[in-house]
């Protein structure tokens, strides 16, 4: 596969894929990896990404949770990927050790607040909450917000500045114990168990 240097796009969609192949970032002409999945020991990790340049549209990640270390996020130089508009971030359902906890959040927080954002979704995110800046005016043009599994949390970001938000689903969260989320001065969130919500 490292010798596939052409290679433009690589979909592994209804594949049990495990890991990535060897010397994926030496595919610098890859405009779409449909999930690019991150593994412990001699594995590619997310270095891989780094010289990825040509990515565009969407970016998913899964296996979040088998970062160890930091540097290796920050290494795959996400905020540089200036043609992606949409991520997916997964990290494992059974992820309950508290002792990666907060590796999971700086590994979440290396994804900086940037205005070609349109789409975000979080799987089993293993956090107790969400960087602030989440919901701040630096995502001036996310339009989806997708939230999944993250079953540590007991309370929502706030999404008062995200203005063009359009499309909110919240999902498998049944921890969150608040009465109710303002958003625009509206309350939106009824019960802990909040599914989906069309603005």
């Amino acid at each position: 596969m490292g010798s596939l240097t052409n290679l433009r796009h690589l979909d592994t969609r209804e594949t049990c894929l495990e890991k990535m192949p060897l010397r994926l970032g030496r595919l610098t002409n890859l405009q779409m990896v449909s999930n690019f999945v991150v593994r412990t020991g001699n594995s590619p990790g997310m270095t891989e990404i780094e010289n990825l340049s040509n990515l565009r549209g969407t970016l998913s990640i899964s296996g979040l949770h088998n970062v160890t270390n930091i540097k290796d996020a920050i290494q795959a130089k996400l905020k540089t990927k200036k043609n992606l508009d949409e991520f997916v971030l997964e990290w494992s359902y059974n992820s309950n050790d508290s002792r990666y906890e907060t590796v999971e959040t700086e590994v979440f927080d290396v994804l900086e607040a940037r205005e070609s954002l349109q789409k975000l979704t979080i799987k089993y995110y293993g956090g107790k909450e969400f960087p602030s800046r989440l919901g701040d005016s630096s995502f001036t043009n996310m339009v989806c917000l997708h939230l999944y599994g993250c079953k540590k949390f007991t309370l929502l970001p706030s999404l008062r500045q995200l203005l063009s938000l359009r499309d909110l689903s919240i999902t498998g969260m049944n921890g969150i114990s608040m009465g109710g989320l303002s958003f625009y001065g509206v309350l939106i969130l009824q019960s802990s168990l909040f599914h989906c919500w069309r603005f």
